[in-house]
């Protein structure tokens, strides 16, 4: 890694872990603020490195959109799940965007585009299908925001090593959602038993979401300075 960037990278990843200890293990009711502090802080580390020559400014974009989503998330009160995933949305729409322009095979980059807008149609009407007149716009932004997540996970691996980092911060990403969507889920959309092991799992007292969303956002922001400053594409 490039010296330039290195002392930076690293403050900052200490500061990142002592606020992410606090999160999952302080107990003085905080955690909201800190919460949303990581974020803030997430965004702003990615925006002092931010470069529009290699298109990392959409990464920028995305993170910016999810200091959005998460003051309606965490902030807001009362909590406005609308506006966080219409966020959360736009920051996912960046990162397919970013991933399509760094694709430098055109064969790959169209064939994933179309990939990605028939997938979302096709899941969409399945939802609607499933859903009925569960239907809102929670779950139409929800299952828009998900096939992009797993798509762009599925697209920056086959970056190689240049997306690796990219993809293991969305992975972590999905994780945190998968105990959003069972958890949210719960009693409304699905019925999942109170003595079976995903429902021990998805409630223990333990904020298993945060333990995932938070260093996926480190991984996320740590790929603008080392793009720009660091390693070579």
């Amino acid at each position: 890694m490039n010296k330039k960037i290195a002392i930076p990278c690293a403050i900052f990843l200490a500061i990142q872990a002592a606020l992410y200890y606090f999160m999952l293990f302080d107990s003085r009711g905080y955690f909201n603020e800190i919460a949303f502090s990581f974020i803030v802080l997430n965004c702003l580390f990615a925006l002092a490195f931010m470069s529009f020559r290699k298109n990392s400014a959409l990464i920028n974009a995305g993170l910016a959109f999810t200091v959005i989503a998460d003051y309606f998330l965490v902030l807001s009160q009362p909590t406005d799940q609308s506006l966080g995933m219409v966020a959360f949305s736009c920051a996912q729409t960046c990162y397919a965007a970013y991933l399509f322009f760094v694709e430098r095979n055109r064969k790959v980059r169209i064939a994933g585009l179309i990939t990605r807008i028939a997938t979302v149609v096709v899941v969409e009407i399945v939802a609607a299908l499933v859903l009925g007149d569960k239907i809102d716009l929670v779950s139409v932004l929800s299952v828009y925001y998900i096939v992009n997540l797993a798509a762009s996970i599925i697209f920056a691996f086959l970056l190689g090593k240049s997306g690796l980092l990219f993809a293991i911060g969305l992975c972590l990403f999905i994780m945190c959602d998968l105990f959003v969507g069972f958890s949210s889920a719960a009693g409304v959309y699905l019925d999942i038993p109170t003595t079976s092991l995903l429902y021990k799992i998805v409630f223990a007292d333990f904020n298993f979401i945060w333990f995932f969303y938070a260093p996926s956002q480190v991984m996320i922001a740590l790929n603008i300075p080392i793009k720009n400053y660091g390693l070579k594409n």
